[in-house]
């Protein structure tokens, strides 16, 4: 009976250390993600029409702390004098190079928004630059040109 005991004793002393040692690490991530911060945020707006509707998008690209960053899509979408607003991430990765200076930043997509899923979804990395001159970022895609402004 008192080997039971012991063994009952050791067991819910070993329990205890590995919650308190679980307990750590989930406050240690805690920490990591609360002292992320953001390095540097740009913003523009453009105005799209097509096929008698109105599409208004604001991108936002944030950098972080961690070397992340994230690429926001709203829009406003105006149809029939009917309005419907939406807010996704669009992509999501890493970069190098400094966003609050001018000069080139590589940005590594790694998450990219899924049409059909409507989730942000893993892709396989893939890098491009982009040009920061005298605060700004211009992007064209499909015959559409796009200015950010680092606010």
């Amino acid at each position: 009976m008192k080997n039971t005991k012991k063994i009952f004793l050791v067991l819910l002393a070993m329990l205890a250390a590995f919650t308190l040692a679980s307990c750590k690490a989930a406050d240690d991530d805690d920490d990591k993600k609360s002292s992320v911060t953001t390095v540097a945020t740009f913003y523009g707006v453009t105005d799209l029409s097509e096929d008698g509707a109105t599409v208004i998008p604001t991108v936002t690209l944030t950098f972080y702390s961690d070397k992340s960053y994230n690429l926001k899509f709203s829009f406003v979408l105006k149809v029939d004098g009917k309005i419907k607003a939406q807010e996704r991430i669009q992509e999501a990765g890493t970069y190098t190079g400094n966003p609050k200076l001018n000069g080139k930043i590589v940005l590594t997509k790694k998450y990219e928004y899924n049409e059909k899923t409507n989730k942000l979804e893993k892709v396989n990395p893939s890098s491009y630059s982009v040009e920061i001159i005298d605060g700004k970022i211009t992007d064209s895609e499909d015959g559409v040109s796009i200015t950010l402004k680092r606010q």
